[in-house]
């Protein structure tokens, strides 16, 4: 079944939120979605985040470090949904994201794209360290 929604999601050395992210996709009112999530290099426990989650709706690759941009377009290469959204790792979605995406598509048939408002993470750093 192609899934409606594809979620791309970059990140690098994101273990401490990334779980936020997923967790924010997982829990929206629709649930035709899946998640493609790629690893820029990290050398946290990235990894292992997403193992945790067992769900075949999530899925993982991993690239060694070239930047967002080239996780995106590597993500791009993966997707199986209809309608392409971008989620930074260090964000997350309001719970009826993709219903009112959904909804707006619906609406709007000959849209070619939605710029809807999410949640940040704020991150502070001291030291070139991450501060939580």
């Amino acid at each position: 079944m192609t899934p409606l929604f594809s979620i791309v999601i970059p990140t690098f050395n994101r273990v401490y939120c990334l779980s936020t992210a997923l967790e924010s996709i997982i829990a929206q009112t629709n649930s035709d979605w899946e998640i493609i999530v790629v690893d820029d290099g990290s050398i946290d426990n990235s990894r292992s985040v997403i193992e945790q989650y067992q769900n075949q709706k999530i899925h993982y690759f991993y690239q060694e470090n070239a930047g967002p941009s080239t996780a995106r377009n590597l993500a791009l290469k993966q997707v199986k949904g209809k309608w392409i959204c971008y989620l930074d790792s260090d964000n997350e979605l309001l719970p009826n994201y993709l219903h009112e995406m959904a909804s707006a598509i619906s609406n709007n048939p000959n849209a070619l794209y939605l710029l809807p408002m999410g949640n940040r993470t704020l991150e502070l750093y001291e030291n070139e360290s991450n501060v939580t």
